[in-house]
């Protein structure tokens, strides 16, 4: 039970894959390692100077309404620090992740007659990460689950 039984099983890896993960590969931006900075950074704008520049062609980035956008902090927060945090905390997680599923092995939570189904369950969490069924659960709940709250205000 000892580290090289855990690396034999597929790694638990949450925060890698699933379809916000191939976007961002297709847009040549790398969510994890080395280019979580890049991606953060960009993602920041991309979300960001739009707001921006409409705010701006419409005339409420320094006047107008009852806070300006310039003047929205909240607004700046979400964008530019909460955004690049949330990109940045997938590095540390996902690590952990996979040395907390390796632990069940190495602490002999997971016992050997049990490595062919643990096994199985880390490969089919990965499926189901990855799967267009939960994609169109995710997209259908976040609107559904804003909703109420914007019809309240």
């Amino acid at each position: 039970m000892s580290a090289t039984v855990a690396d034999e099983f597929p790694p638990l890896l949450l925060t890698e894959g699933g379809p916000g993960d191939a976007l961002l590969r297709r847009l040549k931006l790398q969510p994890l390692g080395l280019g979580a900075r890049r991606t953060a950074i960009v993602l920041a704008a991309v979300t960001w100077i739009p707001l921006l520049i409409l705010s701006a062609m419409k005339g409420v980035a320094v006047s107008g309404p009852q806070i300006p956008f310039l003047y929205d902090l909240a607004a700046h927060v979400r964008f530019l620090v909460a955004l690049p945090v949330l990109i940045l905390a997938e590095v540390p997680i996902g690590f952990r992740l996979r040395r907390a599923a390796a632990h069940f092995i190495s602490a002999g939570l997971v016992g050997p007659d049990e490595y062919q189904k643990f096994s199985a369950i880390i490969l089919r969490t990965r499926r189901l990460r990855d799967s267009r069924v939960a994609k169109l659960c995710v997209s259908t709940a976040c609107p559904r689950s804003a909703g109420p709250r914007a019809s309240a205000r």
